[in-house]
């Protein structure tokens, strides 16, 4: 029997020890795998050329050189913290509000020369950006399934049941939240709200109707896989507020 772990007990391996943080940008240190924050990081190597947390010497002259971007790690922290991503991504875009108008006397050839090298850094391998052509597209491919709303989450292999709610291919924006998605599938399948509730999934995790699609693509690590998003819907009564466990009664019932 597998045991489930609390947050706090991971703490240690999500945090950044120079200012008790979790990890934002993670930056790993070659020479020992200890991880920081890098503004934290870079701000302490301006006084020291050793490793905070050991004291390893990282190198006498050009400890920069050292240390290596961490996306994996980073990955990881979002998605235990999904609440720190979304307060990091809301302070990045108001700081480049901020930085757009600052002045405004920036010209154009300034403009084009910071958009070429923000282009530059995206493109290098392991880089984990928050830009707003991340994905170079302007719109997300999602695959829309059918899911059976059991606590086990299992595929519904009844062929009737597949017939009622077949697979839909759609094109979407990266801004658009869950709760529109579920709206679709209520209207597409003439699903009444209010008998039914519906549910959207990603592997086993409900999805929370604020999420976008952008976001879920960050938070689960997909940006990297260039192929459709797949998400899956459960369809169950909201009369006893309990999701359906039974047959395909139910299913029968919302196609009524």
């Amino acid at each position: 029997m597998q045991r489930l772990l609390k947050l706090q007990e991971l703490n240690p391996y999500l945090t950044c020890m120079l200012c008790s943080g979790y990890l934002i940008d993670a930056t790993t240190l070659v020479e020992c795998s200890h991880s920081f924050c890098r503004s934290c990081l870079l701000k302490y190597l301006e006084s020291s050329y050793n490793c905070p947390k050991c004291t390893t010497e990282i190198h006498k002259t050009k400890p920069l050189e050292y240390t290596r971007s961490d996306p994996v790690l980073q990955e990881i922290v979002y998605k235990l913290v999904p609440e720190l991503y979304f307060e990091e991504e809301k302070r990045r875009e108001k700081w480049q509000k901020i930085d757009k108008n600052i002045g405004g006397f920036r010209s154009k050839i300034c403009k084009d020369l910071r958009k070429d090298i923000s282009k530059k850094n995206s493109d290098k391998p392991g880089s984990f950006e928050f830009t707003k052509d991340m994905f170079n597209e302007s719109r997300i491919l999602v695959t829309l399934k059918y899911f059976r709303g059991t606590s086990r989450i299992e595929r519904i292999k009844t062929e009737s049941v597949l017939q009622m709610f077949p697979t839909r291919y759609l094109c979407c924006k990266p801004n658009m939240p869950v709760k529109v998605l579920k709206k679709f599938v209520q209207y597409k399948f003439d699903i009444s709200s209010e008998t039914f509730q519906i549910d959207l999934w990603r592997g086993d995790e409900t999805l929370m109707d604020n999420l976008t699609l952008k976001q879920i693509v960050q938070i689960y690590g997909l940006y990297r896989e260039r192929k459709p998003l797949e998400l899956h819907f459960s369809v169950y009564p909201n009369s006893n507020g309990s999701k359906e466990t039974d047959g395909t009664q139910n299913d029968e019932n919302v196609a009524s």
